[in-house]
């Protein structure tokens, strides 16, 4: 957060959380749960449904844009490429989600915003 522009800021304190929490029912929408025997995560899963999914991707996308216009929409793209590929990776290695990958996919989701905020000014400048 010390790398994000004062003025941006409260913009990515706004975004990480809605990205973790979006996160979270793009990646119930994309897995299955894992454990057959059930577990804590597996209570979040008795209303995962495709349009909650689709839901989730128009409310970050749109909070992105309305809160940090262009810089917001990539970040929140960034999220949910993010979110997709633990998603992918969590799938191969124990076919579905936990709790705990449901929770890993919230925190690698909410990194994003300020690190996309934080390389925003050089990314517009041209350089690395």
């Amino acid at each position: 957060l010390v790398s994000v522009p004062s003025p941006d800021l409260w913009r990515a304190a706004f975004l990480m959380p809605v990205a973790g929490r979006c996160a979270l029912v793009i990646t119930m929408t994309v897995l299955p749960y894992a454990r057959p025997e059930g577990g804590l995560g597996s209570v979040f899963y008795r209303k995962r449904s495709l349009p909650r999914g689709i839901w989730a991707v128009v409310v970050l996308c749109l909070t992105g844009w309305l809160v940090a216009g262009m810089c917001g929409l990539t970040a929140a793209a960034g999220s949910l490429v993010v979110t997709v590929a633990f998603a992918a990776y969590t799938s191969r290695k124990i076919g579905g989600a936990t709790g705990d990958t449901l929770g890993a996919s919230c925190e690698i989701a909410e990194l994003v915003p300020v690190l996309t905020m934080a390389a925003w000014p050089m990314l517009m400048r041209g350089g690395m």
